[in-house]
């Protein structure tokens, strides 16, 4: 009988391979953030629903006129602050854009072969974010105030 020779070693890198059996596979991970996509946006309809259902009661109740000019005043409020976080966000994004896809780089979302081009694509990626914002959280009765066309 022959012995058998364990393979030479190879040379060690700074990064550790994956173990198989210790990581998810994709599918796994895939079906993981489908879960919580559908919890947030079960979520989200049960915020809706409980929302209607307040100001159905809300209607049904005689509330006066200036209770319910109060409860639109903190709406206001509301709604500036979301859209100033809303900016802020969108701001922190153009200004740490390139931190941001080496975090996505070093966590394998971003490929090697597709860094160069996702680096390019900041502009591309404000615009839509500025686009978002004067459409949904500004929208457009706001920006017709604004301009002077409504009322």
């Amino acid at each position: 009988m022959t012995q058998r020779t364990p393979p030479p070693e190879s040379p060690k890198s700074e990064r550790t391979p994956l173990q198989a059996d210790s990581t998810k596979s994709r599918a796994q991970q895939a079906r993981g953030i489908g879960r919580l996509v559908l919890r947030l946006a079960l979520l989200v309809l049960i915020c809706v629903l409980v929302a209607a259902l307040l100001a159905s009661l809300a209607a049904r109740s005689q509330v006066s006129q200036q209770t319910l000019q109060e409860w639109l005043q903190l709406a206001a409020g509301i709604k500036r602050w979301g859209l100033f976080v809303q900016c802020l966000a969108l701001a922190a994004i153009g200004i740490w854009w390139q931190r941001i896809v080496a975090w996505g780089h070093a966590r394998n979302i971003v490929k090697s072969h597709e860094l160069a081009r996702v680096l390019r694509l900041r502009p591309a990626v404000l615009a839509l974010g500025v686009a978002y914002l004067l459409l949904v959280p500004i929208g457009p009765t706001t920006l017709w105030r604004y301009l002077g066309l409504g009322g």
